[in-house]
């Protein structure tokens, strides 16, 4: 998507803040910058039977209730969606290490 129509849509993130303010701030601070937005589709939504807590060892309902950073449900993907998911990282971890030369 052309970066001038991003106030044009409505985000969905599971973040605070919209994408369209989050990068007009770091427009602000790097003029130069290049932005993307990368969209992925699922392959189905079709939900697991079994949903599980995130970390439900460590965190309580009141964790998950007053912090908005925890997720609620721990994350289930398949084994295609974690593959893909992997192979998206590394996409990213090889751009990020070829700009820092």
């Amino acid at each position: 998507m052309d970066e001038t129509k991003f106030n044009d849509v409505v985000p969905i993130s599971s973040h605070l803040i919209p994408i369209h303010i989050f990068i007009g701030q770091l427009k602000n601070k790097i003029s130069n910058l290049s932005t993307y937005l990368l969209g992925i589709n699922p392959f189905s939504l079709e939900f697991s039977e079994n949903i599980d807590f995130f970390m439900p060892n460590r965190f309580n309902l009141d964790d998950y209730e007053n912090d908005l950073d925890i997720p609620f449900y721990s994350f289930n993907l398949s084994n295609q969606m974690k593959k893909i998911a992997e192979e998206i990282i590394i996409f990213f971890k090889d751009i990020l290490e070829i700009s820092n030369l």
